[in-house]
């Protein structure tokens, strides 16, 4: 069965599986009781008894004096027999428990996510490593094996280097905003200080494990390379997969990267807002202390300034800049005078133009009665119809089709200054006197 074919939704929603997978805060504790005991050395060949069990859910829930426990040995034994399905392996010869695996990794993954240190040499020493074992696979068979064991087995270490980075990040910014409400400016400096720096460690790392990423080239030329050469669905399935990772890791990496350009220098301009109040106030008592203890002296008819005990005195040099000046005559280039240049006026072409502008002003002068008039019949009744005086403006300027056009067009453009609101509908009106012209029906509302 492949992934594909796999429902896993649907298994882990049947029956009990997601309680036995995922016991409650108590029972899972208990376990990482037992794995953690196993670490230290309690339980040599790795087996408990069923005291011992009894032992771990009494430390990590244990029972309250106050309160009547009916049953608690028969409440332990569902436990440890729900936990069997998964967790734990009874042996019937020596009457003892072991952990099956899934309950190492069900810890393994815990312990290691919350142990995980920054380390780029390792990242880049695998990588390095399944570079070299790719290379080395040159059957169908080989390359099924390196993707599905070795390539499988290095995907957590992968995650775990960016988490950790993210982590690092959260942290930061959670202290940050716990102790920038505190009145202590000098204590904000300080903490900015610290996370400042701890911002600037962070992109190193990031820097580190994207050179470390860097085999990740190799491997995806190989796998290319691999794929051009082998029939196989299952096989180029796997190695498109490969290809997805690989693309998501540098995918979290930007987005780290992303993440820091945003807060770092925000988390600069702060640090400087802070400290400049500190630092004007230094200025100003390192001033204050210069004017009541500095004293001047004369020494031949000049005045002299003695800075207090203990400030040392610097001999200033500054050489005096010398600039030469160049005088510009204004009479020594003079510029040419130009002729100007007069257009005859055509008193042909200017009344012409006067008049056109005349007839211009004279029709949206009738246009603005027109609207006025439709305004006004708006104040009477509440609906009129358009079509009427599309056809009467037709009717009295000897059929101005352009005028009538440049009334719509007003009624339209102009609608929210007059609080109007226009109803089209798909059918036309028609006028007896105009049969061979249509226009579509248009009522005007008065808005509310």
């Amino acid at each position: 069965m492949t992934t594909t074919d796999f429902d896993f939704f649907s298994e882990i929603t049947k029956d009990d599986n997601y309680q036995l997978l995922y016991p409650q805060k108590e029972v899972g504790l208990a376990i990482v009781w037992l794995y953690q005991k196993s670490l230290e050395g309690a339980f040599p060949e790795m087996t408990f008894k069923e005291s011992d069990i009894h032992e771990a859910l009494d430390a990590v829930n244990p029972r309250s004096e106050s309160k009547s426990h009916r049953k608690p040995t028969e409440h332990y034994n569902r436990t440890i027999a729900s936990l069997q399905e998964y967790f734990l392996r009874y042996d019937d010869e020596k009457q003892v428990y072991r952990f099956k695996e899934y309950a190492n990794e069900f810890c393994k993954h815990a312990f290691n996510t919350l142990k995980s240190n920054f380390d780029p040499t390792q990242i880049e020493r695998i990588c390095k490593t399944l570079t070299k074992e790719l290379k080395e696979a040159k059957t169908p068979n080989a390359i099924r094996e390196w993707l599905t064991i070795n390539f499988e087995t290095f995907k957590p270490n992968l995650r775990q280097q960016i988490d950790f980075i993210e982590r690092q990040i959260d942290h930061s910014v959670l202290e940050l905003r716990q102790n920038i409400s505190t009145n202590e400016n000098s204590k904000i400096v300080q903490i900015l200080k610290e996370i400042d720096t701890r911002f600037d460690e962070i992109r190193g790392q990031n820097k580190e494990l994207r050179a470390a990423f860097r085999e990740f080239d190799i491997i995806k030329e190989h796998l290319d390379e691999r794929s051009m050469s082998i029939d196989d669905r299952q096989i180029g399935d796997s190695i498109h997969s490969a290809h997805l990772l690989l693309q998501e890791m540098k995918k979290l990496l930007s987005m780290v990267d992303s993440r820091l350009d945003r807060i770092h220098p925000k988390v600069k301009q702060l640090f400087s807002n802070l400290n400049k109040p500190l630092f004007n106030s230094q200025i100003e008592k390192f001033l204050r202390v210069l004017l009541d203890n500095s004293t001047v002296k004369i020494e031949r008819n000049k005045k002299l300034l003695v800075l207090p005990a203990g400030l040392p005195e610097y001999n200033v040099f500054r050489q005096l800049t010398k600039f030469s000046i160049v005088e510009r005559k204004k009479d020594l280039f003079p510029a040419r005078a130009r002729r100007k240049i007069r257009y005859p006026e055509n008193e042909q072409s200017k009344q012409i133009a006067y008049r056109h502008s005349q007839n211009q002003f004279a029709r949206q002068d009738t246009i603005d009665i027109w609207l006025n008039r439709i305004d006004a019949d708006l104040e009477k009744e509440s609906v009129v119809q358009f079509s009427e005086y599309f056809f009467q403006i037709l009717q009295s300027t000897s059929n101005d089709l352009n005028l009538a056009i440049e009334l719509a067009y007003r009624v339209i453009r102009d609608r929210k200054i007059y609080n109007w609101t226009l109803d089209i509908s798909t059918q036309n009106d028609r006028s007896s006197q105009f049969k061979n012209l249509e226009l579509r029906n248009l009522l005007i509302h008065r808005a509310s």
